[in-house]
């Protein structure tokens, strides 16, 4: 068994690298998405759920619904995600 500081280690180190994962990886997001993104300057896993809000209008409601699933797989698993929403 790993100590904790090891386990911490690992978790940080596995959620920058899923965060720094081409948008691409998330179910549902083909060329066409990542295209769309890109042109709004995100590029990774990481930038766009810290962009959602600002973004959500170049997505399928099926996307969104896909990222917010990826984003709370990654919080389960320990890795520190904040989704920005504005009450509209």
């Amino acid at each position: 068994m790993l100590k904790q500081a090891a386990r911490e280690s690992l978790h940080e180190c596995y959620g920058n690298f899923l965060l720094n994962a081409p948008v691409v990886n998330i179910a549902g997001f083909g060329e066409g998405a990542t295209h769309k993104l890109s042109s709004a300057g995100i590029l990774t896993v990481g930038e766009l759920l810290a962009n959602l809000d600002r973004v959500h209008y170049l997505l399928s409601r099926r996307q969104i619904v896909s990222a917010l699933n990826y984003a709370c797989v990654l919080q389960e698993r320990g890795v520190a995600i904040e989704i920005p929403f504005h009450d509209e």
